[in-house]
């Protein structure tokens, strides 16, 4: 199952291994394939999950 973005300038979906992918000071970033515009990685920012314990795992399945 391919997932797709969607570019929020152009509005065009594509393939998210089309996204080419840039680094700077900043952050990381996905480039658009269709109009060139830099994307923040809206998942690159996000912290690690965290391994759930046995008890947070118990209570999460009731």
């Amino acid at each position: 199952m391919t997932r797709y973005l969607t570019c929020p300038f152009c509005h065009t979906p594509s393939p998210r291994e089309h996204f080419e992918v840039a680094r700077d000071r900043a952050g990381t970033f996905r480039v658009c394939p269709e109009c060139s515009r830099p994307i923040p990685d809206l998942e690159a920012a996000l912290p690690p999950l965290k391994a759930l314990s046995a008890r947070e795992k118990a209570l999460a399945t009731g």
